[in-house]
């Protein structure tokens, strides 16, 4: 019977019907994506604006690498993900909602 390892390194990139990229697992690529229309990409595009931006997927992040971003690109990838925030929001509160973490009354 063969067994299943998960290898580390066997993540791929994949664009939406609306264009946006998506970091996500070759298996689940070839199990669910793929049959909701993803298409696959052979190389990582990146934005001529900020060439960060189309690879990250923040919600795969911990808290400690999370404040090493600007507010800046966790606003941006909160826009992408279509994430209400409130204007006002400072680090912690951008980070807790990309965490999805119980809003304590500070937002």
């Amino acid at each position: 019977m063969a067994k299943y390892v998960k290898a580390p390194d066997s993540f791929i990139y994949v664009k939406d019907k609306d264009g946006k990229t998506h970091q996500v697992t070759e298996r689940a690529f070839n199990v669910v994506y793929s049959g909701k229309g993803y298409t696959r990409l052979d190389a990582v595009e990146t934005s001529e604006t900020d060439e960060n931006e189309t690879v990250t997927d923040y919600f795969t992040l911990s808290r400690e690498e999370l404040k090493k971003i600007t507010n800046d690109k966790l606003k941006a990838f909160l826009d992408r993900e279509e994430l209400d925030y409130p204007s006002s929001a400072n680090k912690d509160d951008l980070i807790a909602i990309i965490l999805g973490e119980e809003n304590d009354g500070s937002l």
